[in-house]
């Protein structure tokens, strides 16, 4: 049982549009969702690909038992060409420049063949062309025939992407004459994994019997291609269009175009859903996280009005909500597909998308890399563009470029352009590590060096301290005989010269004055010392007091920018001690800027720090309320909304992770008072964060 339904799909879908229209948001979004309703709709549309002169318009000849294209040993495809049901054929051609005009249909083949340069000038302006033709298989399926890999052209490489993007699913034509080159190969390897190729191994008629038995042969490409491919089917498309023409049995049995047909009944017809289905997930991929990532900025910008202007804030979560829900529509009846997928690399890239930006899922990012991982394994360049920038935001760039290097081995533009700005990065790293490098030998240098000045000072130093003590030793003692001879002297009666002993503490010189001699006032380090001071001029002049701290209030501020109060703080950091709590809207004296974002100021006589982003010039105004937004989390699933603030009081209704409450107030008891889904209640703190 299917675990979609396309009807379901295509309403949701179109309601997705309304609300996105209504939310006024993203509106050249939600004008594409048309084209994908309109995809959806059509018949199943096939790509024919492959190397030229491997026989695709031989096997197109044959599939619509009819021969409408040219069959030529040069490259014949010169423009991607479009067959498709029509009541009336027609041939219509689509231009570059945007226009169209319609053609006689026995133009198609000078308009999409190799042919003379006059044709092939015309073919540069021509973006494709369109044949509707009244043959019944083409009412299931539209088949688009595309020039060869190894002729195509820049004018159409473009086109041809277009088209491959476009496309449900892939028959991919080899030759039996070359047997699958690397080119091929290589062609087939970038495919999304969505377009898994039915391949067909044509001009099997030509194989020699003797030498290439046909089952060994396609066994031989099976083993080639190994898991590469959905079918593989051995035809000769140049038998089929000859026994459908002229009514051929044998050569249409020999052609075993009746293996193709039987794909196509058992394999390509009954899956049309599903190929439907994937190709839409693959667009809504890149569509989905594109509009996500610009919902997640636009949440960022707004975030900062929850304390500046709630009002706005408010206004802004509601619009953003309601672009959330229109995102929702489109992704719910994808939910069960994405779940259950193991082998959908689309499908693992969608719940991958559905995990990370919690849309209708749980928002879990381990589960949305784990689900990117398994689809970029399976060759998803979307999702392994978007696990590289993952592994970026997580900084392992080693794995990152190992993705990226795979998407880009696509052709996947955003991949390319990631890659790009990682390796530029890495070699602007590699430059600042390099001079820093080089300013370190620097500063090692200059700081050897100053070790070396220092040590040279130090021995310098060491002398002068010594001859300071022998100086010093000597001036002890002669102070000492004077201090004997003052003692002789006064015991016998006599005046004697006294001496005084000067010392420089800077030039270590001894003066020794006398009575006889005209005293000055001695010379300490410089400055002069009076006779009559109490020091002494061999005293240990006192070292200068430390300057106080500025705690001038230069200015006056107000607290804003919080809930009730801030925190004043003994040092400048967070981690630094509480003085006290300076509740909202008080006047505090500024003193000066500190660091680490805080400034120095006095609160009611007490000085200390806070946070710069707190304090403002201009008085607040009174708040008009003190409800605010708070997001459920650290939960599995849910939280209890309750009657009281209490875990036994009565059950209200689960709130699930990731949704947002109005909070109203703290009611104690380890509870918030908050509003939700228009009940009011009570729910616990640890289950909620103010955003």
């Amino acid at each position: 049982m299917a675990s979609f339904s396309v009807p379901q799909i295509i309403k949701n879908i179109r309601q997705a549009k309304k609300e996105l229209i209504a939310a006024k948001m993203f509106l050249d979004e939600a004008s594409k969702l048309d084209s994908y309703i309109e995809h959806i709709k059509q018949p199943l549309l096939i790509m024919v690909m492959g190397e030229f002169s491997t026989g695709k318009s031989t096997f197109i000849n044959a599939l619509v038992g009819k021969r409408i294209t040219v069959v030529d040993a040069l490259p014949t495809t010169a423009v991607i060409t479009k067959l498709c049901y029509g009541d009336v054929e027609k041939v219509m051609v689509y231009y570059r420049d945007g226009s169209k005009h319609e053609y006689d249909p026995d133009e198609f083949n000078r308009l999409t063949s190799e042919a003379d340069d006059e044709s092939n000038a015309q073919h540069e302006k021509i973006d494709y062309v369109e044949r509707a033709i009244p043959i019944p298989v083409l009412r299931d399926m539209t088949i688009i025939d595309s020039p060869g890999l190894n002729a195509l052209k820049d004018a159409h490489a473009e086109a041809t992407k277009h088209f491959v993007e476009q496309a449900d699913t892939v028959l991919w034509m080899i030759s039996a004459e070359k047997a699958a080159t690397d080119t091929e190969y290589n062609g087939i390897d970038k495919l999304t994994p969505r377009l898994k190729p039915i391949v067909i191994v044509n001009k099997m008629d030509l194989l020699d019997e003797e030498e290439d038995d046909s089952e060994s042969f396609l066994k031989n490409v099976r083993e080639k291609l190994k898991d590469k491919a959905q079918e593989i089917i051995g035809i000769s498309a140049e038998y089929a269009v000859q026994g459908k023409t002229e009514g051929n049995e044998d050569l249409l049995a020999a052609s075993n175009i009746a293996a193709f047909d039987d794909v196509v009944r058992e394999v390509i017809l009954p899956n049309r859903d599903a190929y439907k289905v994937n190709s839409l997930i693959d667009e809504l991929n890149e569509w989905l996280y594109g509009i996500m990532k610009k919902v997640q900025a636009a949440e960022d910008e707004n975030a900062p009005n929850k304390d500046v202007d709630y009002d706005k804030y408010v206004e802004n979560r509601a619009v953003l909500s309601r672009v959330e829900d229109a995102l929702a529509f489109v992704a719910q009846p994808l939910k069960n597909l994405c779940e259950e997928s193991t082998n959908n690399a689309s499908a693992l890239t969608l719940l991958g998308i559905l995990h990370e930006f919690g849309l209708v899922l749980m928002q879990k990012e381990s589960q949305a890399v784990s689900a990117y991982e398994k689809a970029a394994v399976k060759n998803n360049s979307f999702a392994q563009y978007v696990l590289a920038t993952h592994y970026v935001k997580d900084n392992a760039q080693d794995k990152a470029v190992y993705w990226l290097n795979k998407a880009v081995k696509a052709d996947y533009p955003l991949a390319v352009s990631l890659l790009a700005e990682i390796e530029r990065k890495k070699v602007e790293d590699e430059r600042i590590a390099e001079k820093t490098k080089v300013d370190e030998e620097k500063s090692e240098t200059i700081k050897m060096e100053t070790q070396a000045d220092i040590h040279e000072s130090s021995d310098v130093n060491s002398k002068i301290r010594m001859y300071r003590v022998f100086a010093i030793s000597g001036v002890c003692l002669a102070v000492v005989i004077g201090a004997f001879a003052i003692f002789m002297n006064g015991s016998n009666g006599k005046n004697s010269q006294n001496v005084v002993a000067s010392i420089d503490k800077t030039e270590t010189q001894i003066t020794v004055t006398g009575n006889d001699r005209t005293q000055e006032n001695p010379v300490v380090n410089g400055n002069t010392v009076k006779k009559n001071d109490d020091t002494s001029p061999s005293a240990t002049p006192s070292k200068p007091s430390a300057s106080m701290s500025n705690t001038n209030v230069v200015a006056t501020y107000y607290v804003v920018n919080c809930q009730k109060s801030i925190t004043l703080r003994s040092e400048p950091s967070t981690s630094a001690s509480e003085i006290t709590q300076i509740p909202f809207g008080k006047a505090v004296g500024f003193i000066e800027t500190a660091d680490n974002g805080f400034s120095k100021i006095n609160y009611d006589g007490l000085v200390g720090y806070g946070l710069s982003s707190y304090l403002s010039g201009d008085k607040p105004s009174a708040r008009k309320t003190e409800r605010r937004w708070a997001q459920v989390v650290n939960c599995e699933e849910w939280i209890t909304l309750r009657s009281s603030p209490s875990t036994s009081a009565g059950f209200l209704a689960r709130i699930p992770l990731g949704a947002y409450v109005t909070c109203l107030g703290d009611a104690g008891n380890e509870f918030y008072e908050v509003e939700y889904g228009g009940k009011h209640g009570y729910a616990l703190k640890a289950y909620l964060e103010y955003r």
